[in-house]
């Protein structure tokens, strides 16, 4: 039999049928019950005024009584005096609730401000690693050092010295008679960047480094201190320190390079570019932001008056100067350096290349830290999107970029998203 109509928060004046109907009255006092626990359990405060608590224990006694059921704890409850209720025990115990509440919203708040400079911390120690030369780009020079041994003398560029005017004519004489001698020193030379390039290959930097030193010192007997191979060769040592993390050392070499080729060359000149960017690099490895900045400005500088708009040099430097500008608290500037590195990189490669993904993830870090997020997690989306494309589901950069993701859509308040992006990373990584 169904209960009469009532609006919420009303109660049935009697639980008896007026007909007599048993079925009836078992339906009303069921229906009295449940109304008085909807009152009680979706009441927004804890505490009831006495004419209210009298009204519901009369109530409850009466759908008690029409159902049969022994009224004692009802009655006991209505026989007690204000006094007797625990109003300040259920008050404290709120307050307490409250403040396990609050503490749990500051805890998770602090986890999540944890979270954040941890991803702060790995994403600066990820741009410190690209801006130092892998041990690819240090073969590739190497393998180019040895392509320039059998090649005939290019022409040198403006400003630049000939390689016999740094020589007197018995030195000339020397060389020129040595490169058809098996074990002279142009032919050692070639020995020792093979041999670097098959040490590094193997995994062996430090015996790659003996091999470099062994070609410095054979290029200094051969044309003395203060000559464009000797520079070239103090660059390479440098190099081979930097991968292998003595960056102090590393810094030494590269700063000798820098200093002959300033000498020999005019102030705007590709070596001379080079040796600045890589000067960043390692001031920047080392925490001499400040110096950082002036070096990869300097070789930034030098580039945009040497070569074209479309250059991969000249993104390599904005890159870097993307990463050194957030140490120094300049945060707008790096988004518009990784902007320009970015179009430079997509008019060169196009969208889908892998130097194209790395400006998308340079372009998602910066607006990242700067508070974008929508824009930081389009960015980062698109790297993950032409990384798909390029590279199989469990190559190491797509877990990278499902790594960025999950950061992101946490600050976002997607939750179950950046959960999955960081399982998938770690799905990736375990693979």
């Amino acid at each position: 039999m169904k209960s009469r109509k009532l609006a919420h928060g009303e109660f049935h004046a009697s639980v008896t049928s007026p007909s007599g109907n048993k079925a009836e009255t078992f339906s009303l006092a069921i229906d009295q019950l449940r109304r008085l626990r909807n009152s009680l359990c979706h009441s927004h405060t804890s505490e009831i005024v006495k004419a209210t608590s009298e009204r519901y224990v009369q109530h409850a006694e009466e759908a008690f009584k029409a159902l049969g059921v022994k009224t004692d704890p009802i009655d006991a409850i209505g026989g007690l005096t204000g006094s007797q209720f625990r109003t300040n025990k259920v008050r404290r115990l709120e307050e307490r609730i409250k403040e396990e509440y609050r503490a749990y919203v500051s805890f998770l708040q602090q986890q999540q401000q944890h979270l954040e400079c941890m991803y702060s911390d790995v994403k600066a120690l990820k741009r410190k690693m690209e801006v130092m030369p892998t041990k690819d780009d240090i073969v590739k020079i190497l393998e180019q050092m040895i392509k320039n041994l059998k090649l005939a003398p290019v022409k040198n560029m403006p400003g630049e010295p000939t390689e016999d005017a740094l020589l007197n004519t018995d030195t000339v004489d020397r060389v020129r008679k040595l490169e058809d001698v098996p074990c002279s020193p142009p032919n050692l030379l070639e020995d020792e960047y093979k041999t670097a390039v098959t040490q590094l290959n193997s995994g062996d930097s430090d015996l790659a480094l003996q091999s470099a030193k062994c070609a410095l010192d054979i290029t200094q007997n051969l044309f003395g201190e203060e000559h464009r191979k000797t520079a070239d060769h103090y660059f390479l040592v440098g190099l081979i320190k930097g991968h292998l993390g003595n960056h102090p050392s590393a810094f030494e070499s590269a700063k000798r390079a820098l200093d002959i080729r300033r000498k020999l060359f005019d102030k705007i000149h590709s070596d001379t570019a080079r040796s600045y960017y890589y000067l960043g690099a390692i001031q920047q490895t080392l925490g001499d932001y400040k110096l950082a900045l002036e070096s990869t400005q300097r070789a930034l500088d030098i580039r945009k008056k040497l070569i074209a708009k479309k250059h991969s040099d000249k993104a390599r430097s904005y890159h870097n100067l993307e990463a050194i500008q957030p140490t120094r608290g300049d945060y707008k500037s790096p988004l518009e350096c990784t902007q320009r590195a970015e179009d430079i990189r997509r008019m060169l490669f196009g969208e889908e290349h892998s130097s194209t993904t790395q400006s998308h993830d340079s372009l998602g870090d910066t607006q990242y830290f700067l508070g974008d997020y929508k824009p930081s997690l389009g960015s980062t989306h698109r790297a993950l999107d032409i990384r798909k494309k390029l590279f199989d589901e469990e190559y190491s950069d797509i877990g990278q970029s499902y790594d960025t993701l999950g950061p992101i859509r946490h600050s976002l308040g997607d939750y179950k998203s950046a959960l999955k992006s960081t399982q998938r990373a770690g799905d990736i990584r375990k693979d």
